[in-house]
C-alpha cells in the first residue's frame, strides 16, 4: 500500500515485495554461515539493525523503486536470519534443558508482533492517513533489538562447554 499510495503500479510492487522472499532465504544462508565463524550477538546486531535502515530509507521519501528495492531487500535479509539467530542464541544462552519452552515463547512474541503489526498499520493510516508513526516506531524497535543483542556477554561457559559435550 506504501507503493501504491506513491504512484506506482500493482506489478511493481508486487515485484519489490517479492525481493523480500527472495532476500529472507538468502538472510537465511548468510545469518547461518555468519555464525559459524562469529559471536551470535554481532550476527544478531548485524541484521536487526537492517529494518532500521529500510524505515529511514522509506522516511527520508526518496520515491524511486530503487530505494524501495534496497529497503525490501534489508527486511528481507533481517526476516531471514530472525529465526536463526534467535534459535542459537536460545541454546547457546540458556542451555537445550529450556529451549523448547523458550523459543516457543520467542516465535510467539514474533507471531503475535507479525500479526498485530499490519491491523495497527491499517488503523493508522485510516485514523491519520499516514504510515510514518509506523515507520518510526519500527526503526525504534530495530535499534533496540539490535543493542539488544550487542550487549549480549559471551556464551556462558557452562553451558557452551555442556552443548559441545552433547
Amino acid at each position: 500500500p506504501m507503493l501504491t499510495e506513491q504512484g506506482h503500479s500493482r506489478t511493481v510492487t508486487a515485484a519489490v515485495a517479492g525481493l523480500i522472499g527472495i532476500f529472507s532465504i538468502t538472510g537465511r544462508v548468510i545469518s547461518g554461515f555468519s555464525i559459524d565463524r562469529v559471536h551470535a550477538r554481532y550476527v544478531g546486531g548485524f541484521f536487526s539493525i537492517l529494518p532500521a535502515a529500510a524505515c529511514i530509507l522509506i522516511l527520508i521519501g526518496v520515491n524511486s523503486i530503487f530505494t524501495w528495492q534496497i529497503a525490501a531487500i534489508a527486511i528481507g535479509l533481517a526476516l531471514g536470519a530472525e529465526d536463526d539467530v534467535l534459535s542459537y542464541c536460545t541454546t547457546r544462552f540458556f542451555g537445550f534443558r529450556s529451549y523448547g519452552v523458550l523459543f516457543g515463547i520467542f516465535a510467539a512474541i514474533l507471531t503475535i508482533g507479525a500479526g498485530v503489526g499490519p491491523l495497527i498499520g491499517g488503523f493508522l493510516y485510516d485514523s491519520i492517513g499516514s504510515y510514518r508513526p509506523l515507520v518510526m516506531a519500527v526503526a525504534a524497535a530495530s535499534i533496540l533489538s539490535s543493542l539488544i543483542f550487542l550487549t549480549l556477554g559471551p556464551y556462558p561457559a557452562a553451558l557452551s562447554s555442556k552443548a559441545a559435550a552433547d
